[in-house]
């Protein structure tokens, strides 16, 4: 009998400390909740929101930082640095420079096919 004992005592400390563990977890999650939510004032309702059908954006090219041209071993990739509309400078990305000739051709008309 004192085996048994034992064994429950043991069983019980595990579902105890399971439990526990449990209890921190959904504590943490409730704070990050409140830290997400901040002001219920400045929650908008949906209603207000209107049509959500789309909801991507147009990519607007606002200035070429840089260009280079990468050698690979047969062949030769010109790289055009970009900078997006409501983007920092650091976020710029690096864009082939034959997709931006066919999306921006009015900003190659004037410069040399070398650069």
């Amino acid at each position: 009998m004192d085996k048994v004992t034992v064994i429950r005592e043991r069983l019980k400390t595990g579902k105890s400390h399971q439990k526990a563990y449990v209890d921190m977890w959904q504590k943490e999650l409730e704070l990050e909740f409140e830290k997400c939510v901040g002001d219920p004032s400045l929650i908008v309702p949906m209603e207000d929101v209107g049509n959500l059908d789309s909801l991507s954006y147009e990519k607007v090219l606002v200035k070429i930082l840089d260009r280079e041209i990468l050698r690979l071993r047969t062949k030769d990739v010109a790289s055009m640095k970009v900078l997006w509309r409501n983007q920092k400078v650091e976020e710029a990305t690096w864009e082939a420079q034959d997709d931006m000739r066919a999306k921006y051709l009015f900003l190659f008309l004037g410069l040399d096919e070398d650069v």
